[in-house]
């Protein structure tokens, strides 16, 4: 996976054993995910979502369905 940046929203799941996970921690269909960087020696990636912080795998970062949102300020 390349080096994502910006918000996104997150659509659904693709494995239900990790819908299962990402629910109990706030993370569901319809909240908006804001990936923050990518770690050091990759592999994790640092998002935001609902102003909660969390360090998520690349392959649980894969497990969801994700939609980018326009940067609004690029466009100004």
């Amino acid at each position: 996976m390349h080096d994502p940046k910006g918000k996104f929203l997150i659509l659904g799941f693709k494995d239900p054993f990790l819908a299962a996970r990402l629910i109990a921690l706030g993370i569901y269909p319809g909240k908006e995910l804001e990936i923050k960087r990518k770690a050091l020696l990759g592999g994790a990636f640092y998002v935001e979502v609902d102003c909660c912080h969390f360090a998520l795998r690349e392959d649980e970062l894969l497990g969801l369905e994700l939609k980018q949102i326009p940067d609004v300020r690029a466009i100004v």
